[in-house]
């Protein structure tokens, strides 16, 4: 936004929150320049917005977390699933009897193995056909939940 540069100086270097708090105290008819009043009066409006739409954000992962938790809490227990992932799982899943197999949900996901051998050499790829609303796995690697639950080494226990 433009501004003068004093009114810059004064807001700049504030957390997100102080920045909101002094927005929402500016008031556009302390000034008589209407050029800086108009400039007020948006600042506090979009300030407002963004104090309104962050407690709606809020509220609503606060009702998929608890929800997340009643339906799909024993995923929630396995290393690298949060509350995003373990409720886009509980959507594509959407009921028993969706998957014949473990592997048709491992398709679904985007981590089974093909093949992708040639001549000689036997290796394995990950099959790029997946649904697009599943969280995207790294190139080289399948997403964490896929994995499963990994336990870290002991500290001082060798590795080998």
């Amino acid at each position: 936004m433009t501004a003068p540069e004093q009114q810059r100086q004064r807001l700049r270097g504030l957390t997100r929150t102080a920045l909101i708090d002094a927005c929402l105290a500016l008031r556009p008819s302390a000034t008589t320049d209407p050029e800086e009043r108009t400039r007020r009066l948006v600042m506090q409006r979009l300030a407002r917005r963004i104090r309104d739409l962050t407690g709606e954000i809020h509220a609503a992962d606060d009702e998929l977390a608890a929800l997340v938790h009643q339906h799909m809490g024993h995923l929630l227990q396995m290393r690298g699933v949060g509350v995003i992932t373990a409720a886009q799982c509980w959507v594509s899943w959407s009921g028993p009897g969706r998957f014949r197999n473990e592997a048709a949900f491992a398709a679904l996901a985007g981590v089974a193995p093909i093949e992708a051998s040639s001549g000689k050499n036997t290796r394995h790829r990950l099959n790029p056909r997946r649904s697009r609303a599943q969280p995207r796995p790294a190139p080289h690697r399948p997403h964490p939940a896929a994995v499963g639950p990994r336990n870290p080494p002991v500290r001082g226990q060798a590795h080998q």
